[in-house]
This record gives C-alpha cells, sequence and structure tokens, in this order.
C-alpha cells in the first residue's frame, strides 16, 4: 500500500512507535540519551499521534454527517464549525481547507474569506466542485477575467462532471445568485453543446 506524502507526520511517528513496540530492551549506546529524554520522545510522538487521531476523527465524522446532509438546501450556522476549526491549527488543515472549499456554496456572504479559502484550497489539488464555485466567487468579485479563464480551465479538465454541478447550482442556489452567475452557466452551456 503507497501512502501519500502529505500523511508523514503521522507514518513518521505512527513508525517509530511500532518499532518501539518490537523488543524489550532499548540499548543507544553512542547518542548517551538519559530515560527522561527517551521518555520525553515518547511522550511527545504519543501525543502527537493522539492529536492527529482526534483531528482524523473530527473529519471522518463530519464526513459521515455531510454525506447524509448533501442534498439540503438549508445549513445550520455551525454545520461547517468542525472544519473551519482543523483548518486554522490541525495537522489536517490541507484536508479540512480542501473540504471547505468544495463545499461552500458560492454565494456573496464572506466574499474575501471564501476567496482567501479559494487559493489555499487550489494550491494543492483541486476538487471538482472548487474549481467552479472560486471561478463563480471571482465573477462574484467582478475579477471577470480570472474567473472566465478559470471557469474555462475547469470545464476542461472536469467536462463530464459540469451538467451535474450545474444541476447541483440549479437545485440549491437562490435564482438572484444565480443570475448574476448567468454569464459562466452560458458559457457551460455552450462548450457542453461542443462535441468533446
Amino acid at each position: 500500500v503507497e501512502y501519500p506524502l502529505w500523511y508523514a507526520y503521522f507514518l513518521g511517528v505512527c513508525a517509530v512507535l511500532m518499532g518501539l513496540c518490537e523488543t524489550r530492551f532499548y540499548t543507544l549506546p553512542k547518542l548517551n540519551l538519559s530515560a527522561l529524554s527517551l521518555a520525553l520522545i515518547l511522550i511527545a510522538s504519543s501525543a502527537l499521534l493522539l492529536f492527529t487521531l482526534r483531528d482524523y476523527l473530527t473529519l471522518e465524522t463530519w464526513l459521515a454527517a455531510d454525506s447524509r446532509h448533501a442534498k439540503q438546501k438549508t445549513i445550520a450556522a455551525d454545520y461547517y464549525r468542525p472544519l473551519v476549526m482543523l483548518s486554522q491549527d490541525s495537522l489536517m488543515q490541507s484536508k479540512a481547507v480542501e473540504l471547505l472549499a468544495a463545499r461552500m456554496p458560492p454565494t456573496p456572504d464572506s466574499l474575501d474569506e471564501k476567496r482567501r479559502l479559494c487559493a489555499k484550497a487550489l494550491r494543492g489539488e483541486p476538487l471538482q466542485p472548487t474549481v467552479f464555485t472560486c471561478a463563480l466567487l471571482d465573477e462574484m468579485a467582478g475579477d471577470t477575467e480570472v474567473a472566465e479563464k478559470n471557469w474555462r480551465q475547469a470545464l476542461a479538465v472536469f467536462r463530464s462532471d459540469v451538467p451535474a454541478y450545474l444541476e447541483t447550482l440549479r437545485a440549491t442556489m437562490p435564482t438572484d445568485v444565480l443570475l448574476r452567475e448567468q454569464r459562466l452557466i452560458d458559457i457551460a452551456r455552450a462548450e457542453l453543446a461542443k462535441k468533446p
């Protein structure tokens, strides 16, 4: 099984702890580490592992709840709170930012904050809804050239996902927001009308 490198912070600690569990006696003659030093290293590694496990379980719990609420039009005010907390000070920060950007609605509220989140999320491996949503947010902010460029790139890469994304927009977004984004939606429809 190959593990992506961005989980190295977990794998390193896990490998050290697994190595410590293999034998009963440890001799480190050349390092001259005291028992206290070894104990501190073990405690720090264990704490890091526990914090990572806690954050991972928070993320998994949120994902399970999100899959149950996938088609809801209204979302509770604190719905994204676990992801926001993880995106600020967690070893799962990159995954939380990626999920927040993929799930946030392309609405004008908190526009600057959403665009900053988009910029962070697009630095990594962009997900299908993220690239479309970020282009829509750029359009709302008046950055039409960047919005159209990103929208067209998203259409080229995620062409097969466009109909589902447009349907999700239609089903979940207020009409006034959709009307503001009509230019990009028309570009998507025109691209879909062309033969691949």
